[in-house]
Protein backbone atom coordinates (compact mmCIF):
# COMPACT_ATOMS: atom_id res chain seq x y z
CA UNK A 1 0.00 0.00 0.00
CA UNK A 2 3.00 2.76 0.80
CA UNK A 3 4.65 1.98 -2.50
CA UNK A 4 1.46 2.02 -4.17
CA UNK A 5 0.62 5.48 -2.39
CA UNK A 6 4.13 6.82 -3.21
CA UNK A 7 3.60 5.62 -6.94
CA UNK A 8 0.40 7.44 -7.15
CA UNK A 9 2.02 10.29 -5.30
CA UNK A 10 5.10 11.00 -7.66
CA UNK A 11 2.31 10.59 -10.97
CA UNK A 12 0.19 14.07 -9.00
CA UNK A 13 3.76 15.71 -8.30
CA UNK A 14 4.54 15.04 -12.38
CA UNK A 15 1.38 16.53 -13.70
CA UNK A 16 1.82 19.12 -11.15
CA UNK A 17 4.86 20.36 -12.49
CA UNK A 18 3.62 20.33 -15.66
CA UNK A 19 1.62 23.29 -14.82
CA UNK A 20 4.80 25.61 -14.02
CA UNK A 21 7.03 27.36 -16.39
CA UNK A 22 10.37 26.08 -16.96
CA UNK A 23 13.56 27.29 -14.42
CA UNK A 24 15.33 30.45 -15.13
CA UNK A 25 18.41 28.36 -14.96
CA UNK A 26 18.77 24.60 -14.95
CA UNK A 27 19.24 24.57 -11.47
CA UNK A 28 15.88 23.58 -10.02
CA UNK A 29 14.85 24.55 -6.42
CA UNK A 30 15.41 21.36 -4.25
CA UNK A 31 12.42 21.40 -2.49
CA UNK A 32 10.61 20.39 -6.39
CA UNK A 33 13.22 17.87 -6.64
CA UNK A 34 13.57 16.54 -3.30
CA UNK A 35 12.47 13.09 -2.72
CA UNK A 36 9.38 11.91 -1.90
CA UNK A 37 8.91 11.94 1.95
CA UNK A 38 7.72 8.61 3.60
CA UNK A 39 4.54 8.43 4.84
CA UNK A 40 4.93 9.66 8.62
CA UNK A 41 0.72 10.09 9.36
CA UNK A 42 -2.45 8.76 7.67
CA UNK A 43 -3.38 10.68 4.69
CA UNK A 44 -6.38 13.21 6.35
CA UNK A 45 -9.29 13.49 4.16
CA UNK A 46 -10.44 16.56 2.33
CA UNK A 47 -13.15 18.00 5.19
CA UNK A 48 -10.18 17.80 7.86
CA UNK A 49 -8.40 20.58 6.49
CA UNK A 50 -10.97 22.65 4.83
CA UNK A 51 -11.87 25.63 7.10
CA UNK A 52 -9.84 28.75 7.70
CA UNK A 53 -6.35 29.66 9.25
CA UNK A 54 -3.60 32.53 10.55
CA UNK A 55 -0.37 31.99 10.61
CA UNK A 56 2.86 33.48 9.56
CA UNK A 57 5.42 32.93 6.40
CA UNK A 58 9.22 33.04 7.94
CA UNK A 59 7.74 33.96 11.16
CA UNK A 60 6.97 37.67 9.91
CA UNK A 61 4.53 37.88 7.06
CA UNK A 62 1.37 37.19 8.49
CA UNK A 63 -1.14 35.87 6.45
CA UNK A 64 -4.70 34.75 6.90
CA UNK A 65 -6.21 31.27 4.76
CA UNK A 66 -9.29 29.91 3.65
CA UNK A 67 -9.86 26.51 2.17
CA UNK A 68 -13.14 24.87 0.78
CA UNK A 69 -13.78 22.45 -1.82
CA UNK A 70 -15.74 22.54 -4.79
CA UNK A 71 -17.18 18.74 -4.61
CA UNK A 72 -16.73 16.28 -1.01
CA UNK A 73 -13.47 14.64 -1.61
CA UNK A 74 -12.21 16.78 -4.86
CA UNK A 75 -10.29 19.78 -5.59
CA UNK A 76 -9.26 22.28 -2.83
CA UNK A 77 -10.27 25.88 -3.82
CA UNK A 78 -9.79 28.78 -1.56
CA UNK A 79 -7.57 32.17 -0.68
CA UNK A 80 -5.18 34.09 1.31
CA UNK A 81 -4.00 37.62 2.17
CA UNK A 82 -1.34 39.12 3.53
CA UNK A 83 -2.25 41.60 6.25
CA UNK A 84 -0.10 43.88 4.90
CA UNK A 85 -1.60 43.98 1.20
CA UNK A 86 -5.48 42.90 1.66
CA UNK A 87 -5.76 41.68 -1.80
CA UNK A 88 -7.03 38.06 -1.88
CA UNK A 89 -4.84 35.69 -3.71
CA UNK A 90 -6.64 32.66 -5.29
CA UNK A 91 -5.69 28.87 -4.40
CA UNK A 92 -5.99 25.91 -6.19
CA UNK A 93 -4.83 21.89 -4.56
CA UNK A 94 -5.42 18.72 -3.54
CA UNK A 95 -4.43 16.44 -0.54
CA UNK A 96 -1.83 14.26 -1.40
CA UNK A 97 -1.60 10.04 -0.69
CA UNK A 98 1.14 11.13 1.78
CA UNK A 99 -1.11 13.47 3.32
CA UNK A 100 1.17 16.52 2.57
CA UNK A 101 -1.19 19.57 1.24
CA UNK A 102 -0.64 20.66 -2.20
CA UNK A 103 -1.67 24.80 -2.44
CA UNK A 104 -0.94 26.42 -6.17
CA UNK A 105 -1.10 30.09 -5.72
CA UNK A 106 -2.75 31.89 -8.90
CA UNK A 107 -2.11 35.43 -8.07
CA UNK A 108 -4.46 38.25 -9.86
CA UNK A 109 -3.81 39.25 -13.36
CA UNK A 110 -1.81 42.38 -13.34
CA UNK A 111 -2.91 45.27 -14.89
CA UNK A 112 -0.80 45.09 -18.50
CA UNK A 113 -0.35 41.10 -17.85
CA UNK A 114 -1.00 39.46 -21.43
CA UNK A 115 -3.06 36.13 -21.45
CA UNK A 116 -2.04 33.44 -23.62
CA UNK A 117 -3.44 33.31 -27.26
CA UNK A 118 -4.08 29.63 -28.52
CA UNK A 119 -3.61 29.29 -32.61
CA UNK A 120 -5.87 30.12 -35.32
CA UNK A 121 -8.96 32.93 -33.78
CA UNK A 122 -10.08 31.65 -30.76
CA UNK A 123 -10.38 33.83 -27.61
CA UNK A 124 -7.06 34.16 -25.45
CA UNK A 125 -7.26 31.55 -22.65
CA UNK A 126 -5.70 32.51 -19.18
CA UNK A 127 -2.50 30.69 -18.84
CA UNK A 128 -3.08 29.58 -15.03
CA UNK A 129 0.65 29.25 -14.32
CA UNK A 130 0.81 29.54 -10.69
CA UNK A 131 3.25 31.94 -8.87
CA UNK A 132 3.86 30.06 -6.25
CA UNK A 133 2.73 26.53 -4.25
CA UNK A 134 2.34 25.90 -0.21
CA UNK A 135 3.33 21.96 0.66
CA UNK A 136 2.11 21.98 4.35
CA UNK A 137 1.31 19.27 6.73
CA UNK A 138 -1.69 18.71 9.25
CA UNK A 139 -1.36 17.65 12.57
CA UNK A 140 -3.10 15.97 15.30
CA UNK A 141 -4.06 19.43 16.87
CA UNK A 142 -5.47 21.20 13.31
CA UNK A 143 -2.39 23.05 12.34
CA UNK A 144 -0.73 23.26 9.15
CA UNK A 145 3.34 23.66 8.90
CA UNK A 146 5.31 23.30 5.73
CA UNK A 147 6.95 25.73 3.03
CA UNK A 148 5.53 28.11 0.78
CA UNK A 149 7.80 27.56 -2.81
CA UNK A 150 7.81 30.98 -5.36
CA UNK A 151 7.72 29.67 -8.91
CA UNK A 152 10.51 29.26 -10.94
CA UNK A 153 13.05 30.48 -8.38
CA UNK A 154 14.69 28.91 -5.04
CA UNK A 155 13.20 31.52 -2.58
CA UNK A 156 11.42 28.91 -0.07
CA UNK A 157 9.87 30.47 3.58
CA UNK A 158 8.51 28.07 6.16
CA UNK A 159 4.59 27.98 6.77
CA UNK A 160 2.91 27.77 10.37
CA UNK A 161 -0.89 28.26 10.40
CA UNK A 162 -3.56 27.76 13.13
CA UNK A 163 -6.88 27.72 12.77
CA UNK A 164 -9.09 30.85 12.69
CA UNK A 165 -10.02 31.59 15.22
CA UNK A 166 -7.64 30.34 17.67
CA UNK A 167 -10.01 27.67 20.13
CA UNK A 168 -8.46 29.16 22.72
CA UNK A 169 -8.69 32.44 22.29
CA UNK A 170 -12.18 33.62 22.34
CA UNK A 171 -12.95 36.29 20.14
CA UNK A 172 -15.87 38.89 19.51
CA UNK A 173 -16.71 40.06 16.70
CA UNK A 174 -17.16 43.87 17.10
CA UNK A 175 -20.41 45.02 16.33
CA UNK A 176 -18.50 48.48 14.69
CA UNK A 177 -16.85 45.76 12.32
CA UNK A 178 -16.08 47.58 9.22
CA UNK A 179 -14.53 45.64 5.71
CA UNK A 180 -11.34 47.57 4.82
CA UNK A 181 -11.45 48.64 0.85
CA UNK A 182 -9.54 48.68 -1.96
CA UNK A 183 -9.10 47.67 -5.43
CA UNK A 184 -7.90 46.10 -8.35
CA UNK A 185 -7.33 47.49 -11.80
CA UNK A 186 -7.11 44.86 -15.17
CA UNK A 187 -5.33 45.35 -18.18
CA UNK A 188 -5.13 48.91 -17.14
CA UNK A 189 -8.90 49.39 -17.87
CA UNK A 190 -11.30 47.48 -15.61
CA UNK A 191 -11.11 48.26 -11.90
CA UNK A 192 -13.22 46.35 -9.49
CA UNK A 193 -13.60 47.08 -5.46
CA UNK A 194 -11.66 44.64 -3.10
CA UNK A 195 -12.96 43.97 0.15
CA UNK A 196 -11.28 41.86 3.51
CA UNK A 197 -11.93 41.58 7.26
CA UNK A 198 -10.53 40.25 9.76
CA UNK A 199 -12.25 36.67 9.27
CA UNK A 200 -10.74 34.92 6.15
CA UNK A 201 -13.37 32.60 5.77
CA UNK A 202 -15.82 35.67 5.02
CA UNK A 203 -12.96 37.45 2.76
CA UNK A 204 -13.27 34.65 0.67
CA UNK A 205 -17.05 34.77 0.46
CA UNK A 206 -16.25 38.60 -0.04
CA UNK A 207 -13.90 37.93 -3.42
CA UNK A 208 -16.54 35.18 -4.30
CA UNK A 209 -19.22 37.89 -4.67
CA UNK A 210 -17.20 41.30 -5.67
CA UNK A 211 -14.59 38.92 -8.02
CA UNK A 212 -13.75 40.74 -11.42
CA UNK A 213 -15.30 37.73 -13.18
CA UNK A 214 -18.59 38.07 -11.12
CA UNK A 215 -19.11 41.44 -11.47
CA UNK A 216 -18.50 41.93 -15.01
CA UNK A 217 -20.23 38.56 -16.07
CA UNK A 218 -16.62 38.26 -18.17
CA UNK A 219 -13.87 35.21 -18.07
CA UNK A 220 -10.42 37.56 -17.74
CA UNK A 221 -10.12 36.47 -21.85
CA UNK A 222 -13.19 38.15 -22.65
CA UNK A 223 -12.30 41.00 -20.61
CA UNK A 224 -8.75 40.73 -22.00
CA UNK A 225 -10.70 40.95 -25.34
CA UNK A 226 -12.73 44.12 -24.85
CA UNK A 227 -9.55 45.97 -23.96
CA UNK A 228 -7.74 45.70 -26.81
CA UNK A 229 -11.01 46.18 -28.76
CA UNK A 230 -10.98 49.62 -26.88
CA UNK A 231 -7.61 50.22 -28.03
CA UNK A 232 -7.96 49.48 -31.89
CA UNK A 233 -11.42 51.58 -31.60
CA UNK A 234 -11.85 55.09 -32.84
CA UNK A 235 -14.56 55.10 -30.44
CA UNK A 236 -15.27 53.29 -27.39
CA UNK A 237 -17.76 50.88 -27.93
CA UNK A 238 -18.40 47.47 -25.87
CA UNK A 239 -18.80 47.18 -22.31
CA UNK A 240 -17.21 50.24 -19.96
CA UNK A 241 -16.80 48.50 -16.75
CA UNK A 242 -18.13 48.44 -13.40
CA UNK A 243 -18.53 51.59 -11.11
CA UNK A 244 -18.87 50.22 -7.40
CA UNK A 245 -19.55 52.98 -4.83
CA UNK A 246 -19.47 51.65 -1.08
CA UNK A 247 -22.87 53.67 0.81
CA UNK A 248 -22.46 52.10 4.15
CA UNK A 249 -19.67 50.36 5.42
CA UNK A 250 -20.01 49.38 9.60
CA UNK A 251 -21.77 47.79 12.19
CA UNK A 252 -21.27 44.36 10.52
CA UNK A 253 -22.45 45.51 7.35
CA UNK A 254 -21.22 46.07 3.86
CA UNK A 255 -23.97 48.11 1.14
CA UNK A 256 -22.41 48.69 -2.47
CA UNK A 257 -24.49 50.15 -5.62
CA UNK A 258 -23.13 48.67 -9.00
CA UNK A 259 -23.40 50.52 -11.60
CA UNK A 260 -22.24 48.87 -15.36
CA UNK A 261 -22.77 50.38 -18.89
CA UNK A 262 -22.55 49.27 -22.48
CA UNK A 263 -22.52 50.98 -24.93
CA UNK A 264 -23.47 49.62 -29.08
CA UNK A 265 -25.74 51.63 -30.87
CA UNK A 266 -27.21 53.16 -27.80
CA UNK A 267 -25.63 53.50 -23.97
CA UNK A 268 -27.09 50.74 -21.49
CA UNK A 269 -27.07 50.97 -17.93
CA UNK A 270 -27.42 48.70 -15.19
CA UNK A 271 -27.68 49.02 -11.57
CA UNK A 272 -27.73 46.74 -8.50
CA UNK A 273 -26.99 46.58 -5.11
CA UNK A 274 -25.49 44.16 -2.80
CA UNK A 275 -25.60 43.78 1.05
CA UNK A 276 -23.10 41.70 2.96
CA UNK A 277 -23.07 40.51 6.43
CA UNK A 278 -19.62 40.76 7.30
CA UNK A 279 -20.13 38.60 10.17
CA UNK A 280 -20.91 35.77 7.75
CA UNK A 281 -20.40 36.59 4.44
CA UNK A 282 -23.64 36.04 3.27
CA UNK A 283 -25.81 38.34 0.67
CA UNK A 284 -28.75 39.90 2.63
CA UNK A 285 -31.71 39.91 0.58
CA UNK A 286 -35.22 39.12 2.26
CA UNK A 287 -35.10 40.40 5.93
CA UNK A 288 -38.70 41.16 6.21
CA UNK A 289 -40.68 39.04 8.78
CA UNK A 290 -43.22 36.71 7.09
CA UNK A 291 -45.72 37.97 9.99
CA UNK A 292 -45.01 41.61 9.50
CA UNK A 293 -44.82 41.48 5.52
CA UNK A 294 -48.87 42.54 4.67
CA UNK A 295 -47.98 45.90 6.88
CA UNK A 296 -44.55 46.56 5.33
CA UNK A 297 -45.94 46.24 1.65
CA UNK A 298 -48.81 48.68 2.84
CA UNK A 299 -45.75 51.14 4.05
CA UNK A 300 -44.12 50.39 0.90
CA UNK A 301 -47.31 51.17 -1.17
CA UNK A 302 -47.65 54.65 0.56
CA UNK A 303 -44.45 55.43 0.03
CA UNK A 304 -44.38 54.76 -3.54
CA UNK A 305 -47.84 56.34 -4.45
CA UNK A 306 -45.74 59.75 -2.47
CA UNK A 307 -42.55 59.37 -4.74
CA UNK A 308 -45.06 58.40 -7.91
CA UNK A 309 -47.26 61.90 -7.34
CA UNK A 310 -44.04 64.54 -6.79
CA UNK A 311 -42.02 63.11 -9.79
CA UNK A 312 -45.06 63.40 -12.15
CA UNK A 313 -45.78 66.87 -10.61
CA UNK A 314 -42.01 68.02 -10.75
CA UNK A 315 -40.12 66.13 -13.09
CA UNK A 316 -42.16 64.23 -15.68
CA UNK A 317 -44.45 66.85 -16.32
CA UNK A 318 -41.42 69.13 -17.75
CA UNK A 319 -40.19 66.00 -19.93
CA UNK A 320 -43.58 65.45 -21.27
CA UNK A 321 -44.71 69.14 -21.94
CA UNK A 322 -47.13 69.65 -24.70
CA UNK A 323 -48.84 65.88 -24.56
CA UNK A 324 -52.80 65.92 -23.70
CA UNK A 325 -52.44 63.69 -20.21
CA UNK A 326 -55.38 61.89 -21.64
CA UNK A 327 -52.85 60.07 -24.58
CA UNK A 328 -49.96 59.71 -22.55
CA UNK A 329 -49.46 56.14 -22.21
CA UNK A 330 -46.43 56.22 -20.05
CA UNK A 331 -48.32 58.94 -17.63
CA UNK A 332 -50.99 56.12 -17.76
CA UNK A 333 -48.04 53.28 -16.98
CA UNK A 334 -47.19 54.90 -14.05
CA UNK A 335 -49.97 55.86 -12.64
CA UNK A 336 -51.06 51.93 -12.21
CA UNK A 337 -48.15 51.19 -10.50
CA UNK A 338 -48.83 49.25 -7.33
CA UNK A 339 -47.17 47.30 -4.58
CA UNK A 340 -48.62 43.78 -3.98
CA UNK A 341 -47.40 40.25 -3.44
CA UNK A 342 -46.60 39.96 -6.78
CA UNK A 343 -45.33 43.11 -7.36
CA UNK A 344 -42.65 44.31 -4.75
CA UNK A 345 -39.34 46.18 -4.08
CA UNK A 346 -36.54 43.87 -5.94
CA UNK A 347 -33.48 45.48 -4.21
CA UNK A 348 -32.03 47.07 -1.44
CA UNK A 349 -29.26 49.47 -0.33
CA UNK A 350 -28.65 51.27 3.03
CA UNK A 351 -27.41 54.34 3.10
CA UNK A 352 -26.92 57.33 5.68
CA UNK A 353 -29.90 56.79 8.47
CA UNK A 354 -31.86 55.04 5.69
CA UNK A 355 -32.70 51.61 4.30
CA UNK A 356 -34.03 51.64 0.50
CA UNK A 357 -36.13 49.57 -1.23
CA UNK A 358 -35.80 49.82 -5.07
CA UNK A 359 -39.11 49.39 -6.99
CA UNK A 360 -39.24 48.45 -10.70
CA UNK A 361 -41.80 49.91 -12.46
CA UNK A 362 -43.33 47.95 -15.41
CA UNK A 363 -46.10 48.40 -17.75
CA UNK A 364 -47.09 46.92 -21.03
CA UNK A 365 -46.60 49.99 -23.46
CA UNK A 366 -43.24 51.15 -21.64
CA UNK A 367 -40.95 52.39 -24.05
CA UNK A 368 -36.74 51.43 -24.02
CA UNK A 369 -36.86 54.94 -23.27
CA UNK A 370 -39.07 54.95 -20.65
CA UNK A 371 -37.83 52.02 -19.43
CA UNK A 372 -33.82 53.69 -19.07
CA UNK A 373 -35.91 56.69 -17.61
CA UNK A 374 -37.48 55.12 -14.91
CA UNK A 375 -34.89 52.37 -14.42
CA UNK A 376 -33.60 53.73 -11.05
CA UNK A 377 -36.18 56.27 -9.96
CA UNK A 378 -37.95 54.84 -7.61
CA UNK A 379 -36.37 54.06 -4.01
CA UNK A 380 -38.43 53.86 -1.05
CA UNK A 381 -36.86 54.82 2.18
CA UNK A 382 -36.98 53.88 5.51
CA UNK A 383 -35.21 55.05 8.72
CA UNK A 384 -33.23 52.71 10.60
CA UNK A 385 -36.08 52.54 13.49
CA UNK A 386 -38.67 52.72 11.02
CA UNK A 387 -38.12 49.69 9.79
CA UNK A 388 -36.77 47.76 12.64
CA UNK A 389 -40.64 46.38 13.36
CA UNK A 390 -41.03 44.80 10.08
CA UNK A 391 -37.58 42.71 10.03
CA UNK A 392 -36.93 39.59 11.08
CA UNK A 393 -35.83 38.63 14.91
CA UNK A 394 -32.49 37.38 13.82
CA UNK A 395 -32.03 39.88 10.98
CA UNK A 396 -28.91 41.34 10.78
CA UNK A 397 -30.52 44.72 9.67
CA UNK A 398 -31.20 44.96 13.37
CA UNK A 399 -27.65 45.93 13.79
CA UNK A 400 -28.63 49.21 12.27
CA UNK A 401 -29.93 50.89 15.49
CA UNK A 402 -26.89 49.98 17.72
CA UNK A 403 -24.59 51.73 18.32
Amino acid sequence: MLLRNCSLFLLLAACWSCDQKAPATSAAPAAINSQVPEVTAPRPSVAAVLGDYEGTMAGKYAFRLSITAQQPDSQLVGMYYYLSQHKPIELQGFVAPTGEIWLREFAGQSSGEELERPPGNEAPTPSRQPSARFMVRRSPDGSLAGTWQEANSERSLPVQLTRYPSPNLARQTPTGLQAHVGQQVYFEEFTVPVFTVPNPGVTRRLHEIFGVEQLTEMTLAELQEEHQQHQAAEYAQGFAGVDAEVTHNSQGLLSVNLHSEYTGANVNHSYRTVVVDLHTGEQLTDEINPARQPQFLAACEQKLQAKLATYIREEYGQMMAGIPPEEDENLAGLRSQHISLQNQPDDMSIEAGKVLFHYPVQYEAMSNLMFKQFQSQFWLDFSFAELQPFLRPSSPLRRLTQR
